[in-house]
This record gives C-alpha cells, sequence and structure tokens, in this order.
C-alpha cells in the first residue's frame, strides 16, 4: 500500500466571498490521517485506494463518461467515478471521485489540473492554492451565484499518465461541520499498487548547455520539443544559448529559451548584481525583459512586441543557492499580430556572476484550448526550474568542499 498525505485547506469559510477573520498558515494546511475504512475501484490498478470515508456516508458507482474538459486535448478521457454524501445531509457536503487519461504531449503540473476543473466547473472565487509536486496539488475555490456561497476543494493526484481528480463540494457555513472529515479523506489516501516507473518523467529527454566559468547544465524536456532550424544554439562572448519549440502543437505556439552569460553581459546587469545590491530589483526586472525580447528577436524575428508585467516573485528553493532569483510573468502584445502572448521568465544569479536563465511563451488564455497549451508550458517551466535548482545546488555544495 502506498501513502499519500494530503494537505488541507483549513479556512474559516462563511457565507459571502471571505472569511471574518485571518487564517494563519499553519490552519490552512493543516494535515489529517485516518483510518482507511473504504475501497474505491477507479477503473485501473494505478488509481485504486483506500481511504477514510465519512460517518454515514452512502456511496454510489457511476462510471460516466465526462466531455467537459474535451475542448483543452489534456485528456483522452475523464469519467465520473463514484458519488459520496450523507443522505439526510447531501445538500451540506458531496464528494466526486473521478480518473483522467493525459495526453502526453499536454501535461501540466498537478495544481494546474485543479485550476482548469475550477474554471470549467464554473467555481473562480479563489480562496488559495497548494502545489509542492508535479504529483499533487489542491485549489479551494468558490461560487456565489446562487446567492449562497458553495465551496469546492479540488485535490489532483497524477500517477503516471492517470489522474485521480477527488471533489469535494460543501456549504461554506456548515463547513466546520465538516472540516475534519474533508481533512481526513484527502490526507489518508492509500494506493493499492506502488507506482513504478513514471511514463510521463521517464519520457523527458536530457539536453547539456554550456555554462560560462562551470560545468554544463543538464535539463530535460519533453520529446515533441525540438530546436527549430537557424536555431540560435552557440556561444559568444561567454554567453551560451538554446531554444526550442513544441513540434506536436500544430500552431507552434509553446516554445522555451535557455541562456546562460555573465552578469556584465546583460543590459542593467553588472558583477555587483547579488542580494546585497539596492537596485537589484529594478536591474532585474529590466534583465528579465531583455531575456524575454532576445527569445521573440529569434521566434519572431519580424514582430514587434511590448511587454506588460503582470507578477514577479522569489523561488523558495533557489534563494538559498543563488546570489539572486526571480520568476516573472508578462503579457506579451505582438503587435503586428493582433494576438496577445503569456511569457514566463526565471531569471537566476549564482557563483562568478554566472547567469543562468530561461524565458517561455505560450498562447494567452482566451479558450479551453489556448488554456490547455499554455498549462503545457507552465509543465516545462517547472521541470527545468527544477533542474536549474539541482544545478545551483550542486555548485554551492561545491564551494563548501
Amino acid at each position: 500500500m502506498q501513502r499519500w498525505i494530503g494537505v488541507f485547506f483549513l479556512f474559516l469559510f462563511l457565507t459571502g466571498t471571505s472569511a471574518e477573520a485571518a487564517m494563519t498558515d499553519d490552519q490552512k494546511f493543516g494535515l489529517l490521517e485516518a483510518e482507511a475504512n473504504h475501497d474505491f475501484n477507479m477503473g485501473g490498478d494505478k488509481l485504486d485506494f483506500a481511504t477514510h470515508s465519512p460517518e454515514n456516508f452512502q456511496w454510489r458507482e457511476m462510471n460516466e463518461a465526462v466531455h467537459d474538459f474535451d475542448a483543452t486535448e489534456m485528456f483522452s478521457s475523464f469519467t465520473l467515478r463514484w458519488i459520496g454524501y450523507e443522505p439526510v445531509n447531501r445538500d451540506k457536503m458531496e464528494i466526486r471521485l473521478y480518473s483522467a487519461m493525459l495526453n502526453p504531449n499536454r501535461v501540466a503540473v498537478a495544481a494546474d489540473y485543479a485550476r482548469l476543473c475550477g474554471r470549467v466547473w464554473k467555481t473562480e472565487l479563489s480562496f488559495g492554492t497548494q502545489s509542492d509536486t508535479l504529483d499533487f496539488g489542491e485549489v479551494v475555490a468558490g461560487d456565489d451565484s446562487s446567492g449562497e456561497m458553495i465551496v469546492t476543494r479540488y485535490s489532483i493526484f497524477r500517477r503516471g499518465d492517470e489522474l485521480l481528480v477527488i471533489r469535494t463540494t460543501f456549504e461554506a457555513q456548515s463547513f466546520t461541520s465538516y472540516n475534519n472529515a474533508i481533512a481526513s479523506f484527502v490526507g489518508s489516501v492509500t494506493f493499492d499498487q506502488p507506482l513504478g516507473r513514471d511514463p510521463i518523467t521517464d519520457a523527458l529527454v536530457s539536453h547539456t548547455i554550456a555554462i560560462p566559468d562551470g560545468k554544463p547544465l543538464a535539463f530535460r524536456l519533453p520529446a515533441s520539443w525540438e530546436q527549430p532550424n537557424g536555431n540560435m544554439q552557440g556561444s559568444l562572448n561567454n554567453t551560451t544559448a538554446q531554444i526550442y519549440v513544441d513540434t506536436s502543437d500544430p500552431g507552434r505556439n509553446l516554445g522555451i529559451l535557455i541562456v546562460s552569460t555573465v552578469a556584465p553581459n546583460i543590459d542593467g546587469l553588472d558583477a555587483k548584481s547579488t542580494g546585497s545590491d539596492s537596485y537589484l530589483p529594478q536591474k532585474l526586472e529590466k534583465a528579465s525583459e531583455g531575456v524575454a525580447q532576445v527569445m521573440f528577436e529569434n521566434l519572431m524575428p519580424k514582430v514587434t512586441v511590448s511587454l506588460d508585467m503582470l507578477s514577479q516573485g522569489a523561488v523558495d528553493d533557489l534563494g538559498v543557492v543563488t546570489l539572486a532569483d526571480k520568476r516573472y510573468q508578462f503579457k506579451a502584445s505582438l503587435k503586428n499580430q493582433g494576438k496577445e502572448a503569456g511569457v514566463s521568465v526565471l531569471l537566476t544569479i549564482g557563483a562568478q556572476s554566472t547567469v543562468i536563465a530561461t524565458s517561455s511563451v505560450s498562447p494567452y488564455p482566451v479558450s479551453l484550448h489556448d488554456i490547455g497549451t499554455g498549462m503545457h508550458g507552465t509543465f516545462v517551466d517547472f521541470v527545468v526550474q527544477q533542474d536549474i535548482t539541482k544545478y545551483w545546488q550542486d555548485v554551492a555544495a561545491t564551494l563548501k568542499q
């Protein structure tokens, strides 16, 4: 039996769109385990599991195809397997269990599947997201269109090329009556069989890029991500760069630039661009825009691009092994084409003022298909960020020797 520990969002939900009092992180992300008392056949060995079912719950096996996500092309199948509820209080809380088979060319991060469920099933008031790995993620969302706040917690387990989706819906005003039951149901999930090999991560292809004054960086991409003709791969003035596009997407809407150089080679940065530099935030923002423009100049050389920054933030795991790091999200206006795109830039500065950066592009999320395409781009960003983090961790360990 394989144990999964679910993470529970312990919010004080009331009627309305906000909580009456602020919750601490310990309250939001509490953990509860209980003895499993119910087995669930999910249509395949990978997803069959046992957990602690709420007291007095009645379960109905459904096995009904769901087509709500067809336009995303994220899944080859999506099936409602079980509905559970307390017969005398069905309007207070209900749990639905789904299985899904993934499209291997459009895999996403687990929490993004949860966000997609919230969007498609019209629960778009976000109360929190938890995403620690590629394989598990949760979103708590709400809908008050009926005049009463109905809250849904989406818990996603990825097991290879299959998903378990737990959709728990409850009245906000009844939350305190059911919080322990919900936490125990997700927190006690135990799969019947160990996963073994993961066909999604096993299929990733390893690449390398030279790093100035350092060992090469190894990074992984899906097999369908290839270097286009006329790729800028090469080395010039202590700068190396490679560009890849997703050839499985007919429109070639996804691409990523990986570049390494030394800080003075990037407009706005210099050898003093470290965490102690009071002007670092402005320097990094300017540099991130420059990295994005380099990507567009090579992917779309005839297109004029303007960038509007949407958000920025440090990357937790990188902060302890780099001199500086930031992740930036931009909205790009492709003026010659009258289109918009989403851009994500990761900028890291490590030992000897060495810079490793990435810039990725995806369609701006308008249609469900665009949303699915962008979700796969985020998956690629996540995997490459993992590899860059490992690189800087290895560098830091070597410097300590």
